[in-house]
């Protein structure tokens, strides 16, 4: 994930140079702290998180949690700086709340197998070898 981000930051400082040369990057330190704050309040910070987040919940429990972002940040500009939202905006956080909520109620693998209501009904196939057989090449054979 490091890697990926060092490299979007150096195409995009590239692609500044590029269209707009040096002046574009001839600014005050004031700017520049700026700007840091920014990439890293904005980007760094949360991508970090996220990362975290899926190694500790999983994937599909943390796009849930994902969803609740805009949710928040409408509630929190409402909160803390006296933002309006209209009538599209609250129905498009309810709509988003309600969705985030259906979504969190659906079955998913278990450490038992695919669960539904709590009935393991296949064996993970982590607890499983997969070996290539020699006589058909690629195709694995299960072994429990």
């Amino acid at each position: 994930m490091t890697w990926s981000l060092s490299g979007a930051s150096v195409a995009g400082g590239i692609h500044a140079l590029g269209t707009h040369g040096l002046p574009l990057f001839a600014q005050t330190p004031r700017v520049w702290t700026y700007a840091a704050m920014m990439a890293l309040g904005s980007t760094i910070i949360p991508v970090l998180l996220m990362g975290w987040l899926v190694e500790r919940l999983g994937a599909s429990r943390a796009a849930i949690l994902g969803l609740a972002g805009p949710a928040l940040t409408a509630l929190l500009a409402w909160a803390l700086l006296g933002e309006h939202l209209g009538l599209s905006g609250w129905l498009g956080l309810t709509i988003t709340t309600v969705e985030a909520a259906a979504v969190g109620g659906k079955p998913r693998l278990s450490k038992g197998g695919i669960s539904s209501k709590g009935i393991s009904a296949v064996p993970p196939a982590t607890a499983c070898n997969l070996v290539s057989t020699p006589h058909t090449g690629s195709v694995p054979a299960i072994r429990p």
